[in-house]
């Protein structure tokens, strides 16, 4: 995964969406500049939580610095540097702040971030569900646990980049709080990889005997299992479990169709 950060000088930004433009407090203002995060040619803006209504970081622009992205705007960034901030009528406080950012290499973005910037910034708009924001640890909570999976666990390629950002936009467009479910799952998932690799002689015996199965029933045998023990313990492992064992199965699939 590669990630860059820049300045960069709001030229045009044009909402489709009144809401959506609202719950940001009109956040991208055009003729202000804030700092872009590039991850693997992907450009994600920060506006900063306390800006928005929200308490989101950012939005996602795309593959481009102009252009349009999906339903909700089209926008034109221009990315500035010590060679050409000064040509650009800027507030005091602009001023101020590209300055420091181009000075420091962005250290405060980056030590927002301990060093690791998220690959997924996503947006808060209508349609919510009358769900309140969650508070500061738990987005916090959520962040380090989805950046931490994405950046260390999963093989990252572009296009997944693409699609988990844009599932996890979706999701918080229509139910927010499913999140903090997906990030506990991902937290159980990454501590069974762990020991699945310490306590076998290869890696992933058992999920290699699972995947290359060809019939679904060992798997599906396990997510009845656990769903079943759920119902009489409670102990949310045990749908943890039944969840991991569906996901199993959806790898196993997608495998035998490509080898068809």
């Amino acid at each position: 995964m590669t990630e860059e950060i820049l300045v960069g000088y709001v030229n045009n930004f044009e909402f489709k969406d009144e809401a959506t433009k609202n719950n940001l407090n009109g956040h991208p203002i055009v003729g202000r500049v804030y700092q872009i995060i590039k991850i693997d040619g992907v450009y994600y803006i920060q506006i900063g939580a306390e800006k928005t209504q929200g308490m989101l970081d950012g939005i996602t622009l795309g593959e481009s610095l102009s252009g349009t992205y999906g339903d909700k705007w089209n926008y034109d960034v221009i990315p500035l540097t010590k060679d050409n901030y000064i040509d650009f009528t800027l507030n005091q406080e602009d001023y101020e702040n590209v300055e420091k950012w181009l000075d420091t290499d962005h250290q405060d973005l980056r030590n927002k971030v301990n060093g690791v910037v998220t690959p997924v910034i996503v947006s808060e708009g209508p349609g919510n569900r009358g769900y309140q924001p969650i508070s500061q640890e738990e987005e916090d909570k959520l962040r380090t646990a989805i950046q931490a999976t994405l950046a260390k666990h999963f093989p990252i390629t572009k296009d997944i980049i693409s699609r988990i950002s844009s599932s996890l936009n979706f999701l918080v467009d229509n139910d927010p709080h499913l999140l903090e479910a997906v990030a506990d799952y991902l937290d159980y998932q990454v501590q069974v990889t762990k020991e699945s690799k310490a306590d076998t002689p290869r890696d992933f015996i058992a999920k290699d005997y699972l995947l290359y199965s060809i019939s679904p029933e060992v798997a599906m045998f396990n997510v009845l299992t656990g769903v079943n023990y759920y119902t009489h313990t409670l102990d949310k492992n045990d749908l943890y479990s039944a969840i991991e064992y569906s996901l199993l199965e959806l790898q196993r699939r997608k495998l035998m169709d490509t080898n068809e």
